[in-house]
């Protein structure tokens, strides 16, 4: 049988400083796959997936990434994008999961507004 793949949404917003001072609405959505666990009919269950997601955006959500947060302080201002907040909320998320998870998570997208995202895609145990 093949694995199923579900996913979830987590929404928060954040400003950082390139040239000027952007701020913009995001959305996180994280895909896990794994078997159908027969007797719950889940491949993970969202209430221990809730709370993994909502702690990796509390430390960004309405915060000034430049300034508040330690991971993009360490990085030059024009590195601040989709890009690093992928990464940031990956490998947050990949150490948030507990060993005995019985899903994977095999994808992130990153929704910036209406109309940009951009998707990072993970192998079984890829390192950030």
């Amino acid at each position: 049988m093949s694995d199923l793949v579900l996913a979830r949404k987590v929404y928060f917003c954040c400003a950082y400083e390139d040239d000027r001072l952007q701020g913009h609405n995001y959305c996180l959505e994280a895909f896990f796959a794994g078997p159908l666990n027969a007797k719950s009919g889940l491949v993970v269950n969202l209430s221990d997936i809730d709370p993994l997601l909502k702690e990796v955006v509390e430390e960004l959500d309405h915060k000034h990434l430049n300034h508040d947060v330690e991971f993009f302080k360490a990085l030059p201002p024009k590195e601040v994008g989709l890009k690093s907040l992928l990464q940031f909320c990956g490998e947050k998320l990949q150490l948030l999961l507990p060993p005995d998870c019985p899903a994977r998570l095999v994808q992130l997208r990153l929704t910036q507004g209406e109309d940009l995202s951009a998707d990072l895609r993970l192998d079984s145990g890829a390192d950030f």
